[in-house]
């Protein structure tokens, strides 16, 4: 990958498809539970401060999950992010993003190749998204995502929560329901509540979707094709129902005097 211009790299990098190999598929990262917490929680520090001045964003997908449940079983290879479909916002985004050396493509597709019978490699291809290009075509999912890019200008491949952020937009469509632009579903407007799931050094917060609409993701890809087979998911739902459940039983026993 290269920059537009090689002594300067605020004018962005050049618009060409780039095809990204990612060498660390099917490495697993040995960590301990707590070591898990605590590189979230290093990372929500950095998301806090990036973006902490600005509402209308959300940690979403199985970070959430996470910090919400306080259970953190394997480790995170991207962060998913549920936003408010609004130019500023994500002006705002881009900008502090930029600063920070993570850059807006839109990903146009991702396979698998089998090279041989203990080789399997995954492939992606991203194309770079100006500011002007991102905030134009706000009105259609395009599978935006911010990447991480290195002093060369190459893509950071390397399956860790800090190199890949997922946007998924919502916005009010005429009849002033909230809808998922991804999929066009109707959400309920509480699902992206005013839960902090961490605050900085500096007192900027964090917020997270509600459990109730992770929960309903997490049905919802389940009974996917694409989705249905993967153990992560599943995993994750089990997560959110032991937490309810959990929830259920403190507020029967509480008023007993039992806890």
């Amino acid at each position: 990958m290269v920059w537009k211009d090689h002594n300067d790299e605020s004018k962005g990098i050049a618009p060409c498809s780039y095809t990204i190999e990612n060498n660390t598929y099917s490495i697993k990262i040995e960590q301990t539970a707590e070591e898990r917490k605590e590189d979230l929680k290093s990372w929500m520090e950095f998301l806090g401060n990036m973006w902490g001045d600005w509402r209308g964003w959300w940690v979403s997908g199985a970070i959430a999950i996470s910090f919400i449940t306080d259970t953190y079983p394997r480790t995170h290879t991207n962060t998913d992010i549920a936003l408010l479909r609004e130019s500023d916002l994500l002006d705002y985004m881009i900008e502090r993003a930029e600063q920070n050396n993570l850059y807006l493509f839109q990903r146009l597709r991702s396979y698998k190749k089998t090279w041989s019978k203990d080789d399997i490699r995954k492939y992606e291809v991203f194309y770079p998204i100006s500011k002007k290009e991102a905030i134009s075509n706000l009105k259609s999912n395009r599978n935006y995502q911010f990447c991480s890019i290195d002093h060369n200008g190459n893509i950071v491949n390397e399956n860790r929560i800090y190199d890949r952020i997922k946007l998924y937009f919502h916005h009010l469509d005429k009849k002033e329901r909230l809808i998922s632009s991804e999929d066009k579903r109707v959400i309920e407007p509480s699902w992206l509540s005013n839960t902090s799931i961490y605050t900085t050094r500096t007192s900027k917060k964090v917020y997270s979707v509600s459990l109730d609409y992770l929960q309903f993701n997490k049905r919802s890809m389940l009974s996917s094709w694409r989705w249905g087979k993967n153990p992560k998911h599943r995993q994750d739902l089990e997560r959110i129902m032991q937490y309810f459940e959990k929830k259920s039983l403190q507020a029967v026993i509480q008023p007993l005097g039992l806890v």
